[in-house]
């Protein structure tokens, strides 16, 4: 059996199946809807959230201990997550289905979930200044569709206009169902619906909002401990093995990057991230402590003197050490979190078109692994100081040394 089957209905809705037997008694089902705050009009800012919190309704207002359902919107996505008991699948499936045809809509209960939203936004937005997603993306379009939107906005929109607006965003070529679990999950699936075709990999449209190559700016703060450095990525469309590879790549430089500012700089610490915004854009974040970098300048030295220290002696032996690691945490094993597993293939079905399993995932990456090259890897490592068009210096976000 494949790890993960994809199907779809003849509205163009899809329907994915993960096949995990370590789920063992638990299942995962999840409606994701292909809309988020980023298609969102001027008039229309916040209502994503809004609808979200909506079609939650029934938890707030009939909880059931059983079956719990979470919600979360985004700039291109909004999806609804129950994680219960595998025999309570198909009754989650009935509550996904109302969610869609808009059965939670209810008159008598809109004004109380609206003075919530409300009073979310207000407390959002009174410490969003001071979050570094806000900081890196400011002067951008992100910036003006936050999900938590705008404030007049939902105060002044009403029953009817949050379900004109469902309809529009809710169409059966936005949805998607992912169900994770057992053998039992599957066969609850297949009669909760009738699969029409098997897909091989299919793909829509999507329309994403690029960064602009705006001049470098170095932000100093009061709020913040250490100093961020991020450089702008240029995403590429990949297919599976490309994918797999750009990841390895990333984690052996990002470790490497770690390694060699504790070995060249005492006392200070490095530890590398990667945020996605979207299929086009993602920032490499470093973020240190304890470093006494004060301008630009200064911190392209020290760029430069972490890249020339690593040369290919350096990386071959690292990178012997790191597949060792990495072969012994897979022989050892370890437990798969259900829910972190799902935001990933939430993430890998947005932004890169495909979900990849876990026992696949691991298979490739074996494979890749013997198949990298020594200068793939200082080509990557070298990108920092290179300042090209699709990666580049683009904020540091700094601890306010004048304070």
């Amino acid at each position: 059996m494949k790890e993960i089957n994809s199907f779809y209905t003849k509205g163009e809705r899809r329907y994915f199946f993960y096949n995990m037997e370590e789920a063992e008694e638990q299942a995962v089902a999840v409606l994701l809807i292909e809309r988020g705050s980023m298609s969102e009009n001027h008039d229309e800012k916040g209502l994503s959230h809004f609808l979200e919190h909506i079609s939650l309704g029934f938890d707030k207002f009939n909880p059931d201990q059983r079956i719990k359902c979470s919600g979360f919107t985004d700039f291109y996505y909004t999806y609804f997550m129950f994680v219960i008991e595998v025999q309570l699948l198909e009754e989650c499936l009935d509550r996904i289905e109302k969610i869609i045809s808009g059965k939670y809509f209810e008159k008598n209960t809109f004004d109380d979930i609206k003075k919530d939203v409300i009073k979310e936004y207000e407390d959002t937005i009174n410490c969003i200044q001071t979050k570094e997603f806000a900081r890196l993306l400011e002067d951008t379009e992100y910036m003006e569709h936050l999900a938590i939107g705008d404030l007049e906005v939902i105060q002044t929109c009403g029953f009817y206009k949050l379900q004109d607006f469902h309809k529009k965003n809710y169409k059966e070529a936005n949805i998607n169902i992912i169900v994770m679990g057992n053998g039992i999950a599957e066969n609850k699936l297949k009669r909760h619906t009738e699969y029409a075709q098997l897909v091989s990999g299919a793909k829509r449209k999507n329309i994403f909002h690029s960064f602009p190559q705006n001049e470098f700016k170095w932000l100093n703060v009061a709020d913040k401990v250490g100093m961020s450095v991020y450089f702008y990525r240029k995403r590429k469309k990949l297919n599976k093995s490309q994918y797999i590879k750009e990841n390895i790549l990333d984690e052996i430089c990002f470790s490497l990057f770690e390694t060699v500012v504790s070995e060249m700089y005492e006392g200070t610490k490095a530890s590398l991230n990667k945020i996605i915004f979207s299929s086009s854009d993602e920032f490499i974040g470093i973020h240190l402590k304890n470093c006494c970098i004060s301008n630009k300048i200064e911190l392209k030295r020290v760029l430069h003197q972490i890249v020339e220290r690593v040369d290919a002696s350096h990386i071959r032996a690292f990178f012997l050490k790191f597949k060792k690691e990495y072969n012994d945490s897979c022989r050892f094993g370890y437990k798969i979190n259900l829910i972190d597993e799902t935001k990933r293939c939430i993430r890998n079905l947005i932004y890169d078109g495909f979900m990849l399993g876990n026992k696949e995932i691991i298979k490739m990456v074996n494979l890749e692994l013997e198949l990298i090259k020594i200068n793939e890897i200082t080509s990557r490592f070298n990108r920092m100081i290179n300042n090209d068009a699709d990666f580049y210096l683009y904020k540091v976000i700094d601890c306010n040394r004048n304070k």
